[in-house]
Protein backbone atom coordinates (compact mmCIF):
# COMPACT_ATOMS: atom_id res chain seq x y z
CA UNK A 1 0.00 0.00 0.00
CA UNK A 2 0.88 3.27 -0.35
CA UNK A 3 1.27 6.25 1.72
CA UNK A 4 -1.19 8.19 0.07
CA UNK A 5 -3.79 5.12 0.32
CA UNK A 6 -4.14 5.72 3.85
CA UNK A 7 -7.20 8.43 3.45
CA UNK A 8 -11.29 7.98 3.35
CA UNK A 9 -12.21 10.43 1.26
CA UNK A 10 -15.63 9.72 2.94
CA UNK A 11 -14.76 11.06 5.83
CA UNK A 12 -13.53 14.55 4.70
CA UNK A 13 -9.52 12.72 4.43
CA UNK A 14 -7.04 13.92 1.85
CA UNK A 15 -3.74 13.34 1.12
CA UNK A 16 -1.24 15.04 -1.27
CA UNK A 17 2.34 14.06 -2.02
CA UNK A 18 5.22 15.20 -4.32
CA UNK A 19 8.72 13.25 -3.99
CA UNK A 20 9.28 12.77 -0.59
CA UNK A 21 6.83 15.34 0.90
CA UNK A 22 3.67 14.74 1.95
CA UNK A 23 0.36 16.28 3.11
CA UNK A 24 -2.43 14.73 5.19
CA UNK A 25 -5.72 17.24 4.83
CA UNK A 26 -8.85 16.56 7.03
CA UNK A 27 -11.82 18.89 7.02
CA UNK A 28 -14.53 18.80 9.44
CA UNK A 29 -16.92 21.06 12.02
CA UNK A 30 -13.96 21.68 13.98
CA UNK A 31 -10.07 22.18 14.41
CA UNK A 32 -10.30 19.54 17.22
CA UNK A 33 -12.39 17.22 14.45
CA UNK A 34 -9.44 18.07 12.12
CA UNK A 35 -6.67 17.42 14.18
CA UNK A 36 -8.02 14.04 15.89
CA UNK A 37 -8.46 12.65 11.60
CA UNK A 38 -5.21 13.58 10.97
CA UNK A 39 -3.98 12.08 14.51
CA UNK A 40 -5.91 9.31 13.25
CA UNK A 41 -4.63 8.98 9.81
CA UNK A 42 -1.22 8.59 11.11
CA UNK A 43 -1.76 5.56 13.65
CA UNK A 44 -4.95 3.57 13.06
CA UNK A 45 -4.45 0.16 11.40
CA UNK A 46 -2.61 0.75 7.80
CA UNK A 47 -2.47 4.43 9.01
CA UNK A 48 1.23 6.53 8.14
CA UNK A 49 2.98 5.29 11.40
CA UNK A 50 2.65 1.61 9.93
CA UNK A 51 3.68 2.07 6.60
CA UNK A 52 6.83 3.67 7.86
CA UNK A 53 7.63 0.39 9.36
CA UNK A 54 6.40 -2.15 6.59
CA UNK A 55 8.73 0.23 4.32
CA UNK A 56 11.04 0.76 6.21
CA UNK A 57 10.99 4.50 6.27
CA UNK A 58 11.35 6.99 9.00
CA UNK A 59 9.18 10.13 9.37
CA UNK A 60 11.47 13.62 10.46
CA UNK A 61 9.18 14.21 13.26
CA UNK A 62 10.74 17.84 13.53
CA UNK A 63 9.61 18.37 10.33
CA UNK A 64 6.07 17.73 11.23
CA UNK A 65 3.90 21.14 10.82
CA UNK A 66 0.11 21.70 11.89
CA UNK A 67 -2.01 24.85 9.81
CA UNK A 68 -5.93 25.06 10.61
CA UNK A 69 -8.24 26.75 8.94
CA UNK A 70 -11.81 28.08 9.57
CA UNK A 71 -14.28 30.20 8.03
CA UNK A 72 -14.40 32.97 10.36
Amino acid sequence: MDLIEIRDTNKGEDVVAFMDDMLLLARSKTLLETNTKVKNMMIRLGGGLEWAVTHQSEFSINKFGIMGFTRR
